[in-house]
This record gives structure tokens, sequence and C-alpha cells, in this order.
């Protein structure tokens, strides 16, 4: 845990041995779920004790990807070509969403959690039926894998990253692409859509993070001085911040108003992978090479 204000760490997550490329904040707020390279499991943190709880090992590879029900009964993981569903109670494996010819690299649920959202390696973002345990729509267009899927805060939308250097803007209900994000000049690694539902973040292998409006397409901002990859990214629950992890190792957090970075936290050694806000908007969480997990307080 870290001061936003003074940047001291107060404790560290630690146990992984390989770095830790996926986080997943619980919908309580209690917990926090994490993949890394290399290792065929999901881990389960308490974000009060900093403590591992569970391991969840129903798996043949490496877990690309991360998120849980909003209930916090399940939890869905990506790893190889498929989705396991997991209980959260027990740990066993309740279904397998199979579908996809090339590993799954994002996944998401939609606010109802009626369904999955995937993108995989195959270039293909698949909507799959929670209930049914099937793939109800395919959604094509993109001509590189995708590297990241986020859902907008109506349900209405998704939005996803690709290696093709672009983002697309897709209706969840028919699967049509009604607009193509374009500006990045090389390959986009993640994204994800402000509380509000009016932004979208994205961050690139060109060292930028980018905002753009959901309703018209247009790039209004563009975070340079990342001082690497920008891994990913998130918005502050008051729709104020993009907060970046980039290759540096920093954690950064953008000004929406001002166009500046506001504050760089310092603690990982190597790259960053993963970001995220707590839903009470209290806690920033980051993830890196270097096997930790980070967990700042932003009361300050």
């Amino acid at each position: 845990v870290w001061s936003l204000d003074s940047g001291d760490c107060i404790r560290v997550l630690s146990g992984h041995a390989n770095a830790v490329h996926g986080l997943c904040v619980t919908p309580d707020g209690k917990h926090l779920m994490s993949t890394a390279w290399l290792e065929s499991d999901v881990r389960v943190w308490s974000l009060e004790g900093g403590e591992c709880l569970r391991v969840f090992g129903e798996h043949a590879s490496e877990v690309a990807s991360v998120c849980v029900s909003a209930d916090n009964d399940f939890v869905f993981s990506a790893s190889g070509n498929f989705v396991r569903v997991l209980s959260m109670r027990s740990g066993e494996c309740v279904s397998t969403l199979s579908g996809h010819t090339k590993p799954v690299l994002s996944i998401c649920l939609t606010p109802d959690g009626r369904h999955v959202v995937t993108g995989a390696g195959d270039e293909t973002i698949c909507v799959w039926s929670v209930d049914r345990g099937e793939c109800v729509r395919t959604l094509r267009g993109h001509t590189h894998r995708i590297q990241g899927v986020c859902v907008t805060p109506d349900g209405k939308h998704i939005v996803s990253a690709s290696v093709d250097h672009t983002l697309r803007v897709w209706l969840l209900g028919s699967g049509e692409c009604v607009r193509t994000l374009e500006g990045h000049t090389n390959t986009v690694l993640c994204t994800q859509v402000s509380p509000n539902g009016k932004l979208v973040a994205s961050g690139s292998e060109e060292q930028t993070a980018r905002v753009w409006t959901l309703a018209t397409g247009e790039c209004i901002k563009t975070y340079r001085g990342q001082g690497g990859y920008v891994m990913s990214v998130c918005f502050t629950v008051d729709n104020k911040h993009v907060v970046t992890g980039s290759g540096d190792g920093k954690l950064r957090f953008w000004s929406l108003e001002s166009d500046t970075c506001v504050r760089a936290l310092e603690g990982h050694r190597w790259s960053l992978y993963a970001v995220g806000v707590t839903p009470d908007g209290k806690l920033a969480v980051s993830a890196g090479a270097d096997g930790t997990m980070r967990v700042w307080s932003m009361d300050s």
C-alpha cells in the first residue's frame, strides 16, 4: 500500500514467481485477482491485509486475463483458446467457453452479467451468453490480434484495441462496428471506458496514451512522456483523471482538465503491466514485471 501524497510504500503484495500481467478488483472492492506470465493459476488477494487467500489452478496453460461476476460468485479466466468459469466459493470449473482458434488475450463482463466479451489472437471478438455457455455473436473487422476489450457502463457498446493500430466501437446487440478510432501509429495495447460512459482511453507501443470521445471517435487528449510502452489504462471513478502504467515502472495520473501529469508514483522495479481503481475510488492498484502488486491510497 502506498500513500499517493508522499509516495511511501507501506505494503507490497508478492507471491508470483513471474511478471504479473493481469489484475481485476472484485466488484465489492474487497479482493484483488491476479495472473502472471507462464503461470497457470489465478490468485485471490485481500486488499485490506495483502495476503493471498486462495489459488485457482484449473488451467492447462498461462492465464492471460481475468474478471469477476457482479455478485462475486464466479471468476472468468482466459487461458489458451478457452475461457473457464470458476466458482469463487469452491474453486471448481463449472463451465468452459470454447470457440476461439487462437489464445484469448482479454476478457470482460457486461454490466448486467449476462454476457462475457473476449478478444483473441484470431482477430475476432466473441460475445458469450453466460447462461447458455455459447458464443452468440462474433465480431470481425480488425486485421490483427485483439489486445483489449471493454464494455460501456450502459452495456450498449464494446470497445476493442488491436495490434492493427486501431480501436473499434461495436454495438453489443447487433455486432455492428459503428466507429473506428484511428491515430495511434503502433500497437494499441489496452483500452478502458470512463465511468460516465463518455470517454475512451487507450495506451500504445508508441509510448502515448490517448483519450477519445465515444460519441464521435475524436481524439481529444494525447499524453506523452510515458517512459515506455503504455501497457494499461483506467479512469478514476470521478472521471477527472486517466491512470497509466508504463514501461518505466511508473504509475501516472493525468488530468483530463489540464492535460498534465499531476503525479508519478515510483516503486516497481520494471515495467507496469496492469493498473486499476477500486469501485469506491479510494485505492489504485498496479502490477508489474517485478512480480509484485502494489496498492495505492488515493484519499489524499
